[in-house]
C-alpha cells in the first residue's frame, strides 16, 4: 500500500490505522508489510459502521506520509481508536520533525550535560537488586529526554534491542517505554539521514571532552 504520491483512500486509511496500532503493540511489523493487511478487504470496510471516520481521515490527511504520521502521533499519545484521534498529537510531532536536526542537536547537548559517557547511558545497569534499564531510558520516563530523541538514538545504535532483554522489569513499565521507542524508530529510519545524526552525537560528546 505504501506510496508517497498517490492520495490515501478510506480503505487505505483503515489499513494504516490498523497496521500502525498493531505495530506499536508489537504484533506487526508495519514497515515490512508496507502498512497494509490482506485481511482488511474493501467488502469488510463497507460493512463497518465507523467507516465515516476513515473517510474523514483520508480527506483531511490525503498524502501518505502525512496520514502515517498523523495516525502514529495519535497512537503514541494513547489515542488508538480512530474516533478519538485529533490534530494535537500530530501538530506536536510535526513541529519536531520540521526542525528535527536542530531539535535533536539541542537535545543531545542537554544529554551530554547529564551523562558523562555515551556508552554508559545506553547500557543496562547491573545492581545488587537486579539489572536496571539504560539511564537514557530512565531519563525519558522522567521527561528529561523526548520520545523523538530516544527513538533517534535507537535508530543509530539499536541499544534497546541489545540491552532490554537483560533488564528486570516485573511491572512491564520499561518494556512498554522501550517498545514505543523501538517501533517509532522503525518508522523514523525510513526518513533519517543516519550519517548526519550520527555526526551530531559524535560532535556533542567529543566537544565535551575537548
Amino acid at each position: 500500500m505504501e506510496s508517497t504520491s498517490n492520495k490515501v483512500t478510506p480503505l487505505q486509511a483503515w489499513n494504516l490505522v490498523t497496521s500502525i496500532k498493531l505495530h506499536f503493540e508489537g504484533k506487526l511489523d508495519a514497515v515490512k508489510y508496507r502498512f497494509s493487511m490482506k485481511s482488511l478487504s474493501a467488502q469488510a470496510f463497507e460493512a463497518r459502521k465507523d467507516r465515516y471516520f476513515f473517510e474523514k481521515l483520508a480527506r483531511r490527511h490525503s498524502e501518505f506520509n502525512e496520514c502515517l504520521w498523523y495516525v502514529s502521533a495519535n497512537v503514541m499519545a494513547g489515542k488508538k481508536w480512530i474516533g478519538s484521534m485529533n490534530e494535537e498529537p500530530y501538530i506536536e510531532l510535526r513541529a519536531y520533525h520540521e526542525s528535527m536536526q536542530y531539535r535533536f542537536s539541542q537535545e543531545i547537548k542537554s544529554v551530554v550535560e547529564r551523562f558523562s559517557d555515551f556508552d554508559d547511558m545506553l547500557e543496562a545497569n547491573h545492581r545488587l537488586d537486579g539489572v536496571r534499564p539504560p539511564p537514557i531510558l530512565a531519563a525519558y520516563s522522567q521527561d528529561k529526554v523526548s520520545i523523538h530523541g530516544l527513538a533517534i538514538l535507537q535508530t543509530l545504535t539499536g541499544f534497546l534491542d541489545r540491552e532490554m532483554p537483560k533488564v528486570n522489569d516485573p511491572l512491564g513499565l520499561w518494556t512498554e517505554h522501550s517498545l514505543k521507542a523501538r517501533k517509532y524508530a522503525q518508522l523514523l529510519a525510513r526518513e533519517l539521514h543516519i550519517p548526519t545524526y550520527r555526526q551530531i552525537v559524535i560532535d556533542a560528546f567529543t566537544s565535551k571532552d575537548s
